[in-house]
């Protein structure tokens, strides 16, 4: 379903290589930002022209989002956001764990003090938001704060790798803890996360991470229980 079809020009602002990476770019931030629930169609044409842009780099950025595994295509439905069972959340977040309790291990002790006071700063910015930082914006942000202490373990396949894993859930995430005022327990873990990742022990961030990320699951299974207004709507 699309929420928002007022027509908007594509590339005014917006320098990157090419014009399909543009056209990624956007359709990232729509995601995200609730124009296509879970389980709504992705209408080439209609984007194409609402962009101002040929079929062609429209069509090569949802591509993008079929390998990412953002979307999904059968021949006789087109294109649609994919829709994730809990149980897909949950092995996702488990592979998670496998990967990122190394990482962490490894990354914790090497962050010095700019890691942690680059953690502190996005936090900070994440909790004064006030409305003005777009949505795709503040995901980002979050994903960055978590991502501080694992990219310091300099384990460039294995953080390249957790992040493909993140963006798998970023549309849900977003729809579920951006679109509402957010868990306090969850806020709460991230000043535990960012005092233990102070401290340098890399076994007591993995500990908190682990829970944390208990947390989140409890929000997502409560969340994906409830209906989505207008989810499986088409274009």
């Amino acid at each position: 379903m699309i929420r928002d079809s007022a027509r908007r020009p594509l590339v005014a602002g917006i320098r990157p290589p090419t014009l399909s990476e543009a056209v990624l770019q956007e359709l990232r931030h729509l995601l995200i930002q609730g124009r296509f629930g879970p389980g709504d169609v992705i209408g080439v044409d209609q984007l194409a022209r609402e962009f101002g842009v040929s079929a062609l780099p429209v069509r090569e950025a949802v591509r993008v989002l079929v390998a990412e595994g953002r979307v999904e295509h059968s021949p006789h439905r087109g294109y649609r956001v994919r829709t994730l069972a809990y149980g897909d959340v949950e092995e996702i977040y488990l592979m998670c764990r496998l990967l990122e309790g190394e990482a962490l291990r490894r990354g914790v002790p090497l962050m010095g003090a700019e890691g942690v006071e680059r953690m502190r700063t996005l936090l900070e910015r994440l909790e004064a938001d006030t409305g003005d930082i777009p949505l795709w914006e503040r995901v980002a942000i979050h994903q960055d704060f978590h991502f501080v202490p694992v990219e310091s373990a300099g384990l460039s396949r294995i953080t390249a790798t957790l992040r493909r894993l993140w963006d798998h859930t970023d549309h849900y995430r977003s729809l579920h803890f951006f679109h509402k005022d957010g868990s306090p327990l969850i806020y709460d873990d991230h000043h535990e996360l960012l005092s233990a990742c102070a401290s340098g022990d890399g076994e007591l961030v993995v500990e908190l991470m682990d829970r944390h990320r208990e947390h989140v699951l409890e929000e997502f299974r409560a969340a994906m229980d409830e209906p989505q207004p207008g989810a499986g709507d088409t274009a």
